[in-house]
């Protein structure tokens, strides 16, 4: 399969990057060294995907399925793309061609991606105010 994608994209402006299980630094560093159209995680069973927060905390939107916690990462048409979890090949083309050809949209995104990760998941932030909550509800250990 991931021969067949490979080669599908041979020759277009297309570059496909399979990474498997990547220590966390070496993405960073990825992410912040290289532009990211696109981040694809086109999963059937998903929880919360860590993957796709620390996409978007570079501002790369997320092309992912709608699936259990996705939708709570991925504003369709607002930081990325949700395909149904039954997509078919011809739906993830589609939606792969209009993302590339809206150049102004996928900017957008860009920018809403990373708003995302600051306003939901930026762990020093939400653990500063969870700690915070805590504090104020007299919680103490």
């Amino acid at each position: 399969l991931k021969e067949r994608a490979l080669n599908s994209v041979k020759g277009s402006v297309v570059e496909l990057d399979y990474r498997g299980n990547t220590p966390n630094q070496e993405i960073r560093d990825f992410y912040g060294n290289h532009h990211v159209d696109l981040f694809v995680m086109l999963s059937k069973v998903e929880g919360l995907p860590v993957s796709m927060m620390e996409a978007m905390s570079h501002g790369i939107p997320v092309l992912g399925t709608h699936v259990n916690g996705v939708p709570e990462i991925v504003s369709d048409k607002v930081n990325g793309r949700l395909l149904p979890v039954d997509f078919t090949p011809q739906q993830i083309d589609t939606v792969l061609t209009e993302i590339l050809a809206q150049h102004d949209e996928r900017t957008a995104w860009r920018k809403a991606a990373r708003l995302m990760f600051e306003e939901r998941f930026d762990a020093t932030k939400n653990y500063t105010a969870f700690a915070r909550e805590l504090a104020q509800s007299g919680f103490h250990s």
